[in-house]
């Protein structure tokens, strides 16, 4: 279970609040004092980034990442 600090959160104004539900952009979540910025991303093979020249096609190198199998093959374990 995920505590919450609520002195932190009580600290926040409600424009702060806001902003960290709703991110900055499509990709990354606002950036708040005493919270940086984190990219968020989700696919059906895991995490994929690309560094530069994105494409929609994934033809370009990605970043290093984490990928977990779908659970979809999970099934295919019993």
């Amino acid at each position: 279970m995920i505590k919450i600090n609520r002195t932190f959160v009580e600290g926040l104004t409600l424009k702060e609040k806001a902003a960290l539900v709703t991110g900055h952009d499509f990709w990354f979540t606002a950036t708040v004092p005493g919270v940086d910025k984190m990219m968020m991303t989700d696919g059906p093979s895991g995490l994929r980034k690309q560094a530069d020249d994105a494409d929609a096609l994934g033809l370009n190198d990605s970043v290093d990442a984490v990928c977990f199998p779908m659970f979809s093959t999970y099934g295919q374990l019993f």
